[in-house]
This record gives structure tokens, sequence and C-alpha cells, in this order.
């Protein structure tokens, strides 16, 4: 079973961004690159997990996706980027993550909590 889940943060929100950033791998470098608008993916072999963060620059948000095999988050990746490709103004969803989850492995199990979307700047 692959599963996503997602959490977001207004950066203005020191406490949230404290919890936020503990979440996730190499919070400090991560940190100095939220409030400039910040799209980037981080495999961690030893989770078996891959990380997905974003910034606007006054919100920033984690998607992370667990269970899967290297070889499918490549390929989900992969559509991803296909995706993102054709579409201007795509924003990142717990919706369209496990779409694309289930493209791959036909199937995805969201994590509880509130749904989480936001747009990824280029």
């Amino acid at each position: 079973m692959i599963y996503v889940q997602a959490e977001e943060v207004s950066l203005g929100d020191e406490a949230g961004l404290r919890h936020f950033l503990s979440a996730i791998p190499h919070p400090g470098t991560v940190r100095k690159l939220l409030a400039k608008g910040f799209f980037g993916r981080r495999w961690q072999q030893v989770e078996a997990c891959d990380y997905w963060l974003l910034s606007d620059g006054k919100n920033a948000a984690y998607f992370r996706i667990c269970g899967a095999s290297a070889a499918q988050i490549y390929a989900i990746r992969l559509r991803f980027d296909v995706l993102a490709m054709k579409t201007a103004d795509l924003v990142l969803s717990l919706d369209l993550l496990c779409d694309l989850v289930r493209a791959v492995a036909d199937d995805c199990e969201r994590a509880p909590g509130p749904e989480v979307k936001i747009k990824r700047r280029l």
C-alpha cells in the first residue's frame, strides 16, 4: 500500500514552521529556500519515502509518499512532470498525488488531515 500525507504552514507562523521543518529532511537548508518560493523533491531511501516540498513565498507545504519502490516513485514523478509541462497553473494536492499513485500502483491511501493544495512556482 502506498500512502500520501501532507502538511501546510504559513511562513509567518514561527511555531508552526518549526513543527513543519521537524518533519522533513534537511530542515536548515529548506528553511532558507521557502521564503523565495521553492519546489523540490527528495527520496529518503532509509524511510522508503519521497518528500515533495513547495513554497509560494507565503505558505509552504510538504507531501510525503511512502510505501512505494524507487521505480514507482520515478514513474509518479515523471507523470507529474509531464502534467506540469502541460498545465501552467498546476496546483499540487493530495487528490492529484493519489491520482498519480493510482496510475502507477492501483491504490493510494490518504493520511487523515486537511486537504492541502498549493500552486507550484517555476
